[in-house]
């Protein structure tokens, strides 16, 4: 067994990997009770080691590209939310992350977007100035075209809904469609800033990591 690949990450986490977890009867038949539990450790500290890297933001600056990303969210797993489950077909354990999208249906895998980079289409809405809407560019309606934007950051939640309801004019209702929404994607380039592959390494030169191969070279 190679030291360095006795142990892996990956991205995508899919509901078959629970199939593999170490306290399945199956797992644990599968392999005798030393290198289950040695694995198992393995498992678990490099998930503490990589949940480690992602500190909590003090401010609304980005971490630094080749860092690890900052935890945003207060009571939000997020990328913290990490298994490991034993892979037969290897002889190894792989950690992957729970969370796929920040939506569903999201065009990319946000983990893996933090973890190696990348260019992504990013979706937003806006109203366009034109006809029914030319009133809400002047300044005297600003309150208004405020309104507008709650209701645009409404609709972003509720996108299968576009004929939300957000006011009446002369008995009618309008809809967002009525001002004119726009949906423009613009492209978004996203520094890399790895946090399981560079939380792997720091596991893999520990004391720790020495100890879980002495203790499978044991048997």
């Amino acid at each position: 067994m190679q030291p360095l690949s006795l142990i892996k990450t990956d991205m995508f986490f899919s509901s078959k990997d629970k199939n593999f977890f170490f306290d399945r009867p199956h797992v644990l038949t599968q392999l005798d009770s030393g290198k289950a539990k040695a694995l198992g450790k393995a498992g678990a500290n490099c998930r503490k080691k990589i949940q480690q890297g992602l500190l909590r933001a003090k401010n609304s600056s980005p971490s630094r590209p080749g860092t690890p990303p900052r935890q945003r969210l207060p009571g939000d797993d997020g990328l913290r939310k990490i298994t490991y489950n034993f892979v037969p077909a290897e002889d190894t354990v792989v950690l992957k992350v729970v969370k796929w999208n920040e939506r569903k249906g999201s065009p990319y895998n946000q983990p893996a977007l933090h973890e190696f980079g990348g260019t992504v289409g990013k979706v937003t809405n806006r109203l366009s100035p034109k006809g029914e809407t030319k009133w809400m560019f002047q300044p005297e309606n600003a309150a208004k075209y405020i309104g507008l934007q709650k209701a645009i950051r409404k609709y972003e939640r509720y996108q299968n809904q576009r004929s939300l309801r957000i006011g009446k004019k002369a008995g009618k209702v309008k809809t967002l469609d009525d001002f004119g929404l726009e949906v423009q994607v613009r492209p978004a380039s996203y520094p890399k800033r790895s946090f399981m592959q560079s939380g792997l390494k720091k596991y893999q030169a520990s004391k720790h990591f020495q100890k879980v191969m002495q203790d499978l070279l044991k048997g």
